[in-house]
């Protein structure tokens, strides 16, 4: 799409993400957009390879749980009791995740991310 200025005359183009609309590339040509967001698609899928992480088991029982969109992915950020970590997870590691509440049990492997935060890879 062209983005106009109030003189109507053609300041950029835009290209939106058809399956994230809230991902949105500019340029101030029709070339340049185009190959922002092909290089964008491309930076994207392919992935670097990461050294596997040591996995962790963890089990307890919910003491707070929410939920936030990062763009456009659902997160949740989970405590447990006795746990001084924050753990969060990722909506496509299980389709248990959004019935989960507080006083749940649950049972979780994890990677450490920081000191602090640990991401959920598994909800067994």
């Amino acid at each position: 799409m062209s983005l106009k200025d109030n003189a109507g005359l053609i300041k950029m183009y835009a290209l939106v993400d058809a399956e994230d609309y809230q991902k949105v590339i500019t340029g101030v040509t029709v070339e340049e957009t185009v190959a922002k967001f092909t290089n964008k698609g491309i930076a994207t899928t392919v992935k670097n390879p990461q050294e596997a992480k040591e996995q962790f088991e963890v089990t307890g029982k919910i003491t707070d749980i929410q939920n936030v969109v990062i763009e456009g992915n659902t997160y949740f950020y989970i405590l447990l009791e006795g746990q001084a970590n924050v753990f969060t997870a990722n909506i496509s590691i299980s389709e248990r995740l959004p019935f989960l509440k507080i006083g749940d049990e649950i049972k979780a492997k994890y990677v450490e991310v920081n000191k602090t935060v640990n991401s959920i890879v598994n909800l067994l």
